[in-house]
């Protein structure tokens, strides 16, 4: 990298600069790795592009959205990409250079210096990073501009110790065992989710819990935010067996019902319950490779029935 331009290692979302940058697709989806973070600590800016996505679509391409957060600091959207998925290159270098010359014209007139992350656009998004390192160097590599390119700590496929081994090959992914349930007492009402991950490491077998709940919610929504929420834990592509007593769900995903709904602009009789749910579910889809395996529930499956237990727990919560 050039003299101006400063590397370091950590989270972006953490880093000293004012102005944070990433790259997003034009389809309101932000469902897994930098943009989940971002989801999750600014809602304000998912708000944002959500409905600019939903108001100008695939038009948005080479167009970047500055959202002042609730902290101060400035998270940029760069529209890089349209997209998503990992079945062809998504990120466009043209469409990079245009949001890359908006933020260095916006910096300029704030008087701050913008982080990038390393690898943007370059990951799942199928860019070529050598490519977007001597664009950041011909916006940015000079005195009175500068940036940040901010460098991840690598994880592990699940975020649990002890570590996971690594795959034989480049092309075999680690493979992955998840439970799910949802409850939700009144239906519609108080609402728990659950699951169980598993994963075989070096020293045994990997395991880890995770759970949570909704104030108002309906059972479908609880069944499907645990399998969105198992999803997200993994950090790198994997080869899943989920297991869920979900026919809503396993069918969904398993007999295409999902991908009729996405190939008809998102739309069936009746409307798609859980549409933003269903989306981020789609995003994982193509990041995973996930085989769907429905159980009865209630019977004779030990951690479909240990699932069950958290997600009752933690929708009690809300009485």
């Amino acid at each position: 990298m050039g003299e101006f331009i400063q590397e370091m290692k950590g989270d972006l979302l953490e880093s000293p600069a004012k102005i944070r940058c990433h790259q997003v697709n034009c389809r309101g989806v932000m469902g897994a790795g930098l943009a989940k973070q971002v989801k999750a600590k600014y809602p304000e800016v998912f708000e944002q592009y959500k409905a600019l996505c939903d108001q100008f679509g695939s038009s948005l391409l080479g167009h970047t959205q500055f959202v002042v957060c609730h902290d101060g600091t400035i998270m940029a959207n760069l529209f890089a990409q349209d997209g998503y998925g990992t079945d062809k290159p998504q990120t466009s270098m043209a469409a990079m250079e245009d949001c890359l010359s908006q933020v260095a014209a916006f910096a300029f007139r704030v008087d701050k210096m913008p982080a990038f992350p390393k690898l943007m656009g370059c990951g799942l998004a199928g860019g070529n990073w050598d490519e977007v390192t001597k664009l950041i160097e011909h916006y940015f590599n000079f005195k009175g501009a500068g940036c940040y390119i901010v460098e991840k700590e690598p994880d592990a496929p699940v975020s649990e110790e002890p570590k996971p081994a690594e795959p034989a090959a480049d092309n075999q992914r680690t493979a992955v065992t998840i439970y799910t349930d949802g409850s939700c007492r009144s239906n519609p009402g108080p609402g728990g989710w659950a699951a169980i991950l598993f994963v075989d490491t070096k020293n045994g077998k990997a395991e880890k819990r995770i759970s949570g709940g909704k104030e108002e919610s309906t059972n479908q929504e609880m069944e499907l935010m645990a399998v969105k929420e198992a999803l997200s834990v993994l950090t790198r592509p994997c080869n899943v067996t989920l297991y869920s007593d979900s026919a809503y769900v396993v069918n969904s995903i398993s007999k295409g019902w999902m991908e009729s709904w996405k190939k008809n602009g998102w739309k069936k009789k009746g409307g798609v319950a859980n549409l933003e749910l269903w989306k981020e579910v789609d995003a994982l889809l193509q990041i995973h490779n996930v085989t769907c395996v429905w159980v009865k529930g209630h019977a004779s499956n030990r951690y479909n029935n240990e699932c069950d237990v958290m997600a009752q727990y933690q929708s009690g919560k809300f009485l």
